[in-house]
């Protein structure tokens, strides 16, 4: 039976077997779609990934083939090189280096380390180039200009080859196309070098981003720099740039180490015609910190390290270039002006600058006061920055440009300087073909200073060269002086007003010369030149001629303040005149001509001078003087090692009819009358071999003759000598007159003087030897060391002397106050005939030098006493004169004496003097011969004084003297009468006859003895005193006082003498009243001539009274009237005395 199926349940059966086709097919077209895509994906990341498999590296050879096609230059990439399209495009390349030209200076001219470039994808698919960041590291670019002519950035060579005409139109939309979002610049390096003037330029450090909207603009940059070591930052602005359309620029560059900021805008046009039009402002605060920065000069000048600010308009295209409204303010200075360039092969630029006012005294001021030089902003003022560049021509230097044309015109209106104005300063000219052409200089210095010069400056072979013309003249030379910090006080007031120069000017590197010299003051003129050799030895040539120079016309009164100078200080960094240094570093050659040189009153004439200084050495090969100061000069020789120790080897000749004005022309004076000094010669020369120098001279003055002979050694070390000394007068006394000229001694000994003697020594010790001298009669020889090293030089002699006479070296007076007197030599007597004065003390010469001296001799006679071998010890030192000792044997017993002066310790003190005699037990007839008229047959005497006294002047040192002594001389005898047989007769005289046989006795001869006579005294005041004078004789005794008061020169003595005969016999009494040198002479006989009359004697006393009416009465008859003249009692003893010794 059959199943009956309900028909909903078999459409749903239908259904499913429908819906099965159905579902089939839609499986197919999923999987075709699937495929299609997993095909487009696999492709597309195909695409996208393959390139991350590609081997770049690989296509190295065909990638520089293409650069050297484009470029003509090879391309070397030493690095990997990188493609990815995942995430984002990219390329990535290493160590990449693009070859410089053949003769270029470097072998690439660009290399970096490393190229990143990302650009975006999307955009990239749609047909837009948006580069989102491009990173260059390490570049290092080379631009050159070679010495050919050619630039190594120049590629239009490489490319002539090319085929093809560009297309139009599709540039600018590749362009605008193309967008940079970043430009990264890290570690860069641009250098510029132009090889036809050695010179290069560096940016280094180059850190910058760059960002454009299109590679058409806007632009926009911001980075960081060192150009030449300075560190700068840059900031600009750029609009689009489309040919022939001003686009807008803005940028700021700001040098961060020398606080400069510049800022610039204006427009630019590109394409054809391209053209600038900008305004520049740039301000700082330090000038001298910027010049530096961008010359690359290190530290700037400080005198420029101020405040400054900066103006100008530049506008300019292919064919001119011109900067206006150019205004550089620094401080209270404004510089004003304008630069017109016109480009072309030979390019013309034309400048012009004014300068209002600049106080050059506050910029020095403050450049002073700043201490150092302007920061070195290289390093921010550390001073570490990179040197500037390389500048020069190859082995010559510097170069002007041959190939531009300048004409310039400056003017300043004032400049304060040391407190004057520098006004109205011109400079003109121009440059061409590599020279500059001074037209003008123009100034009006202080005093009324004009001053114009031209020249010509040029550079060939990069050797700089100068040569023009001065001119200058002054209305007050003095005010110039002044000016200029010349101090001329010691110039007299008359003196340096109205001055010219002219003269011609050359500078090269190989010398200086100033040439055509007319040098014109008060009544002076100079002509001649001076060249220069500017070499490793500098060399001097000079000829100058003087017509005639008034020294005597520039010399003024001192003024008070004036500066004194100075003799430079030894020590360390001073040059010992050693080396390379001093004399021995130039050579010279020198002629001067003089025609009147006039120096203290007197004209020289006909100076001339020919001489060379090579190597330190000087040749002198002629020095004369036609006329010096009535005389002849002539040198020549040479010195050698003038620098270091100089060795002489000088011939001279020297003479004169006038030697006091030679003297006076050396500075030199003397008390000697030039009449006893002419005629003066002084001939001689000088030769050094080795260390040792030879000297030969001789010299004559009046009657003088002086020779000098021998050797010098070792000057510059320790000085040794060996010379021979010659001397000679014909008189002595003459010679001693040329120092002391009021010398006249109590006898003149006459004869002559003369002097030989060896020196030797070393050091500034000299020994002499070998001494033979002759003053008169008296004939010294010995030895003598004179010691140099000392404060005060010392002289240790010891003499032997013969016979020495002191008279004929002691004055016969003292000579007080010789400068009072009329004429030289003569003494003043003081008010009260004494030759005392009150001129001070003059024994400055004591402390002159010191000394010690022994002198043995074999007689030394004064006046009466003779004393035998003496024996003198002086000592002088520090202004006191010791005699030490004079000592001797003198007529049978002995002599001493000592003594000393000391000069005043200070100016205007008093000298002090001292002295001890000591006669001892003398001969009394030998000492006292020619003494009296009697004869002094035996006897000894004994004396001794001591004194001292001080004063300032003569007659206060006299008046000051203090002391004792005392007087004894015994068992003594007098020959010629017998005093002792007339007492004993005159004993026994009872009757007046008697006498007449007592003066017959007494007649007969015989001696008269006595035990006795002396005395003591003391000194005070200069007064002399003895109240005790005993005389003891055989047949009478006798007694006196005495008083010498020596600052008055008086004297007064009274003695009473006493006959022992006769008991009843009065004295007699005789007295010395007067000036001590003339005493009169008073005898007081009344009482003793009345006692004789008494007893018979008036018959002797009448034929003594006789014998003196004729001399009494002049030789006149005497009347008959007329009573006989009675004697005078001095004359009545002495005539019975000359009557004792006729019998």
């Amino acid at each position: 039976m059959s199943r009956c199926v309900p028909w909903h349940k078999n459409d749903n059966n239908r259904a499913k077997r429908l819906s099965g086709h159905a579902t089939d097919g839609t499986v197919s077209v999923k999987k075709i779609l699937i495929g299609v895509f997993a095909i487009t994906v696999i492709a597309v990341a195909g695409a996208l990934v393959a390139p991350s498999f590609i081997d770049w590296n690989a296509y190295r050879s065909e990638i520089a083939t293409e650069v050297r096609k484009a470029t003509g230059r090879k391309l070397t990439i030493d690095g990997a090189i990188d493609v990815a399209l995942l995430p984002v495009p990219r390329l990535s390349v290493a160590k990449v280096r693009l070859a410089n030209l053949d003769g270029a200076h470097a072998p690439d001219m660009a290399r970096f380390d490393a190229l990143d470039v990302r650009i975006a994808l999307w955009p990239l698919l749609s047909g837009k180039v948006e580069v989102s960041s491009v990173e260059l590291r390490g570049a290092d670019i080379e631009l050159e200009a070679l010495t050919d002519g050619r630039v190594n950035w120049d590629f239009r060579t490489a490319r002539k080859g090319e085929s093809g005409t560009p297309s139009s139109g599709g540039g600018e939309g590749v362009a605008n196309a193309v967008r940079l979002d970043q430009v990264v610049i890290s570690r860069g390096r641009l250098s510029y070098r132009d090889s036809r003037k050695n010179t290069i330029e560096r940016i280094e450090a180059i850190d910058a981003r760059l960002a454009a909207d299109t590679l058409a603009g806007p632009f926009v940059l911001r980075g960081r720099a060192n150009l030449r070591g300075v560190p700068m930052a840059v900031e600009a602005r750029l609009g689009r740039l489309s040919d022939g359309h001003p686009t807008p620029l803005t940028a700021t560059l700001e040098l961060t180490g020398a606080r400069t900021k510049a800022d610039i805008t204006g427009r630019i046009t590109t394409g054809a015609e391209p053209r600038a039009d900008l305004t520049i402002q740039a301000a700082g605060d330090d000038l001298a910190a910027t010049i530096g920065a961008l010359t690359g000069g290190g530290a700037g000048p400080r005198l420029l390290a101020r405040k400054f600010s900066l103006e100008a308009s530049v506008a300019g295209d292919s064919r001119a270039v011109a900067v206006n409204n150019l205004a550089l303010v620094i401080n209270d200075t404004r510089v004003t002006g304008a630069v017109n360039a016109r480009l072309g092969t030979v390019p013309q630029v034309d400048a012009t600058f004014a300068v209002n006012t600049m106080n050059l005294d506050n910029w020095l001021t403050a450049a002073a006061a700043s201490g150092t030089s302007a920061r070195t902003p290289a390093d921010g003022g550390t001073g570490q920055g990179a040197p500037g560049p390389a500048t020069g021509a190859g082995p010559g230097g510097f170069v002007l440009p041959d190939d531009v044309r300048v004409a310039f015109n400056g003017r300043i209106g004032g400049v304060t300087y040391r407190k004057g104005v520098v006004r109205d300063v011109v400079v003109q000219g121009g440059m061409e073909r590599g020279v500059v052409n001074v037209s003008r200089f123009a100034a009006v210095l202080p005093g009324g200073t004009d001053v114009t010069g031209s020249g010509r400056f040029s550079t060939p072979k990069g050797v700089p060269r100068f040569d023009g013309r001065i001119d200058a003249s002054t209305a007050d030379l003095r005010v110039l002086l002044d000016w200029a910090g010349i101090d001329h006080r010691a110039i007299a007031a008359d003196r340096l007003h109205k001055a010219s120069l002219r003269a011609g000017l050359g500078y090269g590197p190989e010398r200086l010369d100033l040439r055509d010299i007319d040098l014109r003051f008060d009544s002076t003129r100079i002509g001649g030149g001076v060249v220069i050799a500017l070499r490793e030895r500098i060399g001097l040539g000079a000829t100058i001629v003087v017509d005639s120079l008034n020294l005597d016309a520039y010399t003024a009164a001192p003024v008070k303040g004036a500066p004194v100078a100075k003799p430079p200080k030894s020590g360390k960094g001073q040059s010992a005149g050693t080396g390379d240094g001093g004399l021995s570093a130039f050579d010279a050659n020198v002629r001067l001509r003089v025609g009147q040189l006039t120096a203290q009153g007197m004209a020289l004439k006909g100076l001339t001078l020919d001489g060379s200084l090579i190597r330190g050495n000087l040749t002198v090969t002629s020095l004369k003087v036609a006329d010096l100061a009535g005389g002849k000069l002539e040198v020549s020789g040479k010195i050698t090692g003038l620098d270091r120790a100089p060795i002489p080897d000088l011939r001279f000749s020297l003479s004169t009819g006038a030697p006091d004005k030679l003297l006076a022309l050396a500075g030199l004076s003397t008390s000697v009358p030039a009449a006893k000094l002419r005629p003066f010669a002084l001939d001689g020369a000088f030769k050094s071999e080795a260390r040792t120098t030879r000297l030969d001279a001789k010299m004559s003055a009046g009657a003088l003759r002086v020779g000098l002979k021998g050797t010098v050694a070792d000057l510059a070390t320790a000085p040794r000598v060996g010379l021979a000394l010659d001397a000679s007068h014909p008189n002595y006394v003459e010679f001693v007159r040329l120092f002391l000229p009021d010398f006249t001694p109590r006898v003149d000994g006459k004869g002559p003087f003369s002097l030989a003697a060896r020196a030797e020594g070393a050091g500034l010790d000299v020994r002499l030897t070998s001494v033979a001298a002759r003053f008169g009669t008296a004939q010294v020889t010995g030895d003598a060391t004179l010691a140099l090293a000392a404060v005060r030089p010392k002289l240790t002699a010891n003499f032997k002397a013969g016979a020495i006479i002191a008279e004929h070296f002691i004055p016969d007076s003292v000579d007080v106050a010789p400068e009072r007197a009329g004429a030289p030599g003569k003494p003043v007597a003081a008010p009260s005939g004494s030759p005392w004065s009150d001129v001070p003390l003059d024994l400055d010469a004591l402390r002159g030098f010191d000394a010690d001296v022994k002198i043995e001799g074999k007689t030394l006679d004064w006046r009466a006493w003779r004393v035998n071998e003496p024996r003198i010890e002086l000592n002088l030192a520090d202004g006191r004169f010791d005699l030490r000792r004079v000592s001797g044997k003198t007529v049978g017993g002995t002599f001493l004496a000592k003594g000393g002066l000391a000069a005043p310790v200070k100016k205007g003190g008093a000298a002090e003097l001292k002295a001890d005699i000591d006669i001892s037990r003398a001969d009394l007839a030998k000492a006292m011969f020619n003494a009296t008229d009697l004869d002094l047959a035996k006897g000894t005497v004994t004396f001794r004084m001591n004194l001292a006294g001080k004063g300032v002047s003569s007659r206060a040192l006299v008046s000051s003297l203090a002391g004792a002594g005392n007087l004894e001389a015994v068992n003594g005898a007098i020959s010629g009468f017998d005093l002792g047989r007339v007492n004993e007769r005159l004993k026994n005289l009872n009757q007046p006859t008697a006498f007449l046989g007592l003066l017959q006795a007494a007649m007969s001869g015989g001696t008269t003895t006595f035990s006795k006579f002396g005395g003591t005294f003391r000194i005070e005041k200069g007064v002399l005193r003895s109240d005790d004078i005993v005389l003891v004789a055989d047949g009478g005794s006798g007694q006196g006082t005495l008083v010498a008061d020596l600052p008055k020169w008086q004297i007064n003595a009274d003695s009473m003498f006493r006959l022992s005969g006769h008991k009843d016999a009065p004295p007699f009494r005789m007295a010395l009243k007067g000036p001590l040198d003339q005493p009169r002479r008073v005898f007081n006989v009344n009482e003793l001539q009345a006692w004789m009359v008494s007893k018979g004697a008036g018959a002797l006393i009448e034929q003594l009274t006789k014998k003196k009416k004729p001399q009494d009465q002049g030789g006149t008859a005497p009347s008959t009237q007329s009573q006989p003249a009675q004697p005078k009692p001095e004359e009545f003893i002495r005539d019975i005395f000359e009557l004792l010794k006729k019998k």
